[in-house]
């Protein structure tokens, strides 16, 4: 998990915590409590953001980016210069992350405002999901890369 994801999970966990006080305080004292519910709802998305791909809205679908891992650094006794397998794989990895990431954009920019049904909706959702697995291959790869570098 992102330093994000973990942030927005604890943070959502704290945030249904003090609802949950907030609520029984409330109930407890026989105030209005329906506006709680708005907090619960904010801590559940918070909590739940890591597995969120889209949300529909009125006439369009809104998806979000999939985070895309990075490469660890090559080891420190590895000079950068030298084409050491590390190097190597590190620089490919690199190059496929950055076209990846301008593919990703161009399909956002071109895919943003779709209306549901249409044939450009398909062809947007066929993209989405052969990005969706070039993505899963990337962050394998780069993961399987990680692992090797922290030997």
């Amino acid at each position: 998990m992102a330093p994000d994801q973990v942030a927005m999970l604890f943070g959502g966990i704290l945030l249904f915590v003090v609802a949950l006080g907030l609520l029984i305080y409330l109930v407890a004292t026989q105030r209005p409590f329906k506006a709680v519910f708005f907090l619960f709802l904010v801590a559940i998305i918070m909590i739940g953001f890591p597995s969120i791909k889209s949300f529909k809205l009125p006439g369009t679908v809104v998806e979000l980016n999939r985070s895309v891992a990075v490469p660890a650094e090559t080891p420190r006794n590895v000079p950068s210069s030298e084409p050491t397998p590390f190097n190597k794989e590190k620089a490919r990895l690199d190059e496929w992350r950055e076209r990846l990431e301008s593919t990703v954009n161009a399909h956002n920019s071109k895919c943003s405002r779709v209306t549901a049904g249409t044939s450009l909706d398909k062809e947007c959702r066929e993209e989405q999901a052969q990005l969706e697995a070039e993505t899963s291959q990337y962050n394998a790869a780069v993961e399987a890369f990680n692992a090797e570098v922290l030997k």
